[in-house]
C-alpha cells in the first residue's frame, strides 16, 4: 500500500481500537499505541532500511505525545544529525567554559532544616542557550564523555566550596556533588582515583563528611560496588540513593491518581511506561481482590474475617508442628561454598529442632561484602521456611501460622544478615542458596526426601543495548532475561532440567525476548552432560547463545553463580557441571559485573546442572538408554 491516506486511516483505526477501554475481572483497563510508518520503495529499498526508518518514525510519534502515528520523513535523519552535532559540541564544552554548577538546598523533611546543598550540572550553549541535562547526559553516556563531566563536577563543587551560599549550607551539613550515573557510565566509575581524592582534601580542605557523591536513577545494581570502591579509595563516603520515596497514596479517594508520585517514578527509571504501567496493574489486581473479598463476605453473611482467620491459623499451626515432629529433636548443621562476587562465599547453618519448631543460626557464614549480593535476614528466613515446608509439609498453606515456627538468627555483619546501608540489589544470588543449605542440614534425617544440590540462583541478567554509532538514530533498549540451570536429583526421580528452584520463576520465551530489544538468540537448548551422574541424574542446564542485532552492541550485568563451585551430588551422586560465560570466540567473562558484548560477537552462557543422587552404578539401564537417545549425555 502506497496511499498515505489509507495508511493513515489504518494506523488511526489500530490506535483507536487498541485504546478502547476493556474490562478484566470487572476492572476498567486502557492501553495505548503509537505507530511509525515507512513505505517501500520511497523510504527504503531493503527490509533493514524500512525497519530502521519505521523505527525512527515510531519514536517521533512517541515524542509528540504518544497515541499517534507518524510517517517517516528525511527530517528524522536530520534529528539524528543534530544529535551528532550536539555530541561534537559537548566534547568541547568543558574546555570552552560552557559548563557551570548551580546549587539547591537539601532539606531534612522531619526537622525542616537545611542539611547541605546539591550541585547540579548545567550547560549554556553559545548558540542554543541552556540545554537540559535530560538531553545532554544521555549523549554524554553513549559518547563516553560522562567521566570528564563527572570529574569536572566533583572538582568544581569542591573549588566552589568557598562560595558563600554553599559555605553557609555546609556549615549545617555536607556538600553533595550529584550527577546521575547510569549503567553506561562505566568509564566514570573506573576513572575515579586517589589523586582526585587528594585534590579534594588537600587543595580545598574538605573533610570526608563534607563531600558526598550521590548516585541517582541507578539502573545497573551490579555496577554500584565499583562506584563505592572508587569513592572509598578517595577517602569519601559513598551513597547509593536508589529510587526511594516517602510512603504516599497512588490513588486518592479511589479516583484521583497521585500525579506527583507518578512523575517521581517516571523521571527516575529507565523504562518509565513499563514501570508506571506495572503500578496501575498492581492497583487493578488489588481492587479485584477487594471486590471478590467483599462478595464472599456478602455471600456468607460475614462482617469480617477474624473468625475464619483464627480457625485457619489454629489448624495450620498445629499441622505445621505435627510435620516438624517428623524430624527428631536435636541439632543439624551444613556448610556450602558458592561463588559470591568472584570471591568464594561460605554459607553455614546450625538448625535446632524442638517442640516449638526449627531455628536456623547462620553463624560461620562469610561477612557482608561491598557488592549487592548481601541478603537481609528476613529474605534468608523466607528461604529457610520454604525449605522446611517443601521437605516436611509441601501441601501446607503458606500463611502466618505455617511460617511462625521457623526462626533465624545471624551475627551482625554476616552476609545473611545485611542491614542498611549494605547493598542488597541482587540478594537472590546468595539468598536462593539458603534453601539447599538448610535442606542439606537435614538430609541424613530425611534421606528419602531431600534432593541433591541444584544450580540454585537464577541466571538472570540485564542488557543495555546501545547503537554502535551514537548519531545513527537507533533507540537505546533495556532488556531483562530470566534463565535457570538444573535442579538436584531427587531420591526417586531425576532432577528437573532448566527449572528454577527454589524461586519457581519461569523462563522467558525467545520470541518475547527478541521483541523487547535488538538482540538475536541464536541458540537455547539443554546442555548435554551437565547433570550430575547418579542413580538419579541431576537436571540439565542450558546453553544460550545471543548477540546484538546489526548496528548495536550491548553491556550486560552478569549475576551468575555455580561457575567456580558446582552443585554437589548426594549419597554418592556426582556433582553437576559448573557454569561458564564467554564470547563465541572463547574469550572468558566474569560471572558477575558489567561487561560488553561488541558488535558482531555473541555471548555464550553455559548454565550449571544439578547434582546427582545415589551410586551411578545403580542407575536403571532403561533410564540410561533413554538419556543417550535424548542426547542428554556429553
Amino acid at each position: 500500500i502506497e496511499d498515505r491516506g489509507r495508511l493513515g486511516d489504518m494506523a488511526a483505526d489500530i490506535i483507536g481500537s487498541l485504546s478502547q477501554p476493556y474490562s478484566v475481572e470487572g476492572s476498567r483497563c486502557i492501553i495505548g499505541a503509537s505507530i511509525g510508518v515507512a513505505i517501500a520503495p520511497f523510504d527504503g529499498q531493503s527490509s533493514e532500511d524500512l525497519v530502521r526508518n519505521a523505527d525512527l518514525a515510531l519514536y517521533a510519534a512517541k515524542g509528540n505525545g504518544r497515541g499517534r502515528f507518524r510517517f517517516y520523513s528525511s527530517d528524522l535523519h536530520q534529528s539524528a544529525e543534530d544529535r551528532r552535532a550536539l555530541e561534537e559540541d559537548l566534547r568541547d564544552a568543558l574546555a570552552r567554559g560552557q559548563m557551570e554548577l548551580t546549587y539547591q538546598p537539601v532539606v531534612n523533611a522531619k526537622s525542616n532544616m537545611v542539611t547541605g546543598v546539591e550541585a547540579l550540572l548545567r550547560w549554556n550553549h553559545p548558540d542554543r542557550g541552556p540545554i537540559s541535562p535530560a538531553l545532554f547526559i544521555p549523549i554524554a553516556e553513549e559518547a563516553n564523555l560522562i567521566w570528564p563531566l563527572g570529574e569536572w563536577v566533583l572538582r568544581t563543587a569542591c573549588a566552589e566550596s568557598g562560595n558563600r551560599a554553599a559555605r553557609e549550607a555546609m556549615m549545617a551539613g555536607s556538600l553533595q556533588a550529584g550527577i546521575a550515573f547510569s549503567n553506561a557510565s562505566v568509564a566514570l566509575v573506573h576513572g575515579m582515583s586517589r589523586p582526585i581524592g587528594a585534590h579534594f582534601h588537600v587543595a580545598h580542605g574538605l573533610s570526608n563528611a563534607m563531600l558526598l557523591p550521590a548516585v541517582t536513577a541507578w539502573s545497573a545494581p551490579a555496577a554500584l560496588p565499583r562506584y563505592a570502591d572508587c569513592a572509598r579509595a578517595m577517602g569519601l563516603a559513598a551513597e547509593g540513593e536508589g529510587d526511594q520515596a516517602a510512603v504516599a497514596r497512588l490513588v486518592e479517594a479511589l479516583r484521583d491518581v497521585n500525579r506527583d508520585l507518578v512523575n517521581i517514578v517516571r523521571h527516575n527509571v529507565r523504562e518509565a511506561d513499563q514501570v508506571v504501567g506495572d503500578l496501575h496493574s498492581l492497583a487493578a489486581c488489588n481492587d479485584t481482590g477487594r471486590r471478590r473479598l467483599d462478595a464472599m463476605l456478602d455471600e456468607f453473611g460475614l462482617d469480617d474475617l477474624d473468625g475464619i482467620a483464627a480457625f485457619v491459623f489454629e489448624r495450620t499451626r498445629a499441622a505445621t508442628l505435627e510435620a516438624v515432629a517428623r524430624l527428631p529433636h536435636g541439632t543439624y548443621s551444613n556448610e556450602m561454598r558458592v561463588d559470591g562476587y568472584n570471591d568464594t562465599v561460605v554459607l553455614a547453618v546450625t538448625l535446632t529442632v524442638d517442640a516449638d519448631g526449627a531455628h536456623a543460626d547462620f553463624t560461620g557464614s562469610s561477612p557482608t561484602c561491598p557488592y549487592g549480593i548481601n541478603v537481609p535476614i528476613e529474605y534468608a528466613r523466607a528461604y529457610l521456611t520454604y525449605a522446611m515446608l517443601v521437605a516436611l509439609a509441601p501441601r501446607m498453606p503458606s500463611n502466618h501460622a505455617s511460617l511462625e515456627p521457623f526462626t533465624v538468627s545471624a551475627p551482625e555483619g554476616c552476609i545473611l544478615n545485611a542491614r542498611h546501608p549494605d547493598p542488597v540489589s541482587v540478594r537472590h544470588v546468595i539468598g536462593h542458596f539458603v534453601t539447599d543449605l538448610c535442606l542439606g542440614a537435614i538430609a541424613e534425617a530425611l534421606p528419602d526426601v531431600v534432593p541433591a544440590e541444584g544450580s540454585g540462583a537464577l541466571w538472570n541478567f540485564h542488557i543495555s543495548a546501545r547503537p554502535t554509532e551514537p548519531g545513527s538514530g537507533l533507540p537505546p533498549r533495556e532488556i531483562l532475561m530470566f534463565n535457570s540451570g538444573g535442579t538436584g536429583a531427587r531420591p526417586a526421580l531425576d532432577g528437573l532440567s532448566a527449572t528454577a528452584f527454589p524461586s519457581g520463576v519461569r523462563t522467558m520465551s525467545v520470541e518475547a525476548t527478541e521483541q523487547v530489544g535488538p538482540i538475536v538468540i541464536w541458540r537455547k537448548e539443554l546442555r548435554p552432560g551437565s547433570g550430575g551422574n547418579g542413580r538419579q541424574r541431576g537436571g540439565l542446564g542450558q546453553v544460550i547463545e545471543l548477540g546484538p542485532t546489526e548496528g548495536y552492541h550491548f553491556d550486560f550485568s552478569a549475576m551468575f553463580d555455580r561457575v567456580a563451585n558446582p552443585a554437589r551430588g548426594r549419597n554418592g551422586g556426582g556433582d553437576g557441571a559448573p557454569g561458564a560465560v564467554h564470547l563465541d570466540d572463547g574469550t572468558p567473562f566474569d560471572a558477575k559485573g558489567v561487561q560488553r558484548v561488541p558488535a558482531g560477537r555473541r555471548l555464550v552462557l553455559e548454565l550449571p546442572g544439578g547434582g546427582g543422587f545415589g551410586n551411578p552404578a545403580e542407575r536403571d539401564p532403561a533410564a540410561a538408554q533413554r538419556d543417550d537417545e535424548q542426547g542428554y549425555l556429553a
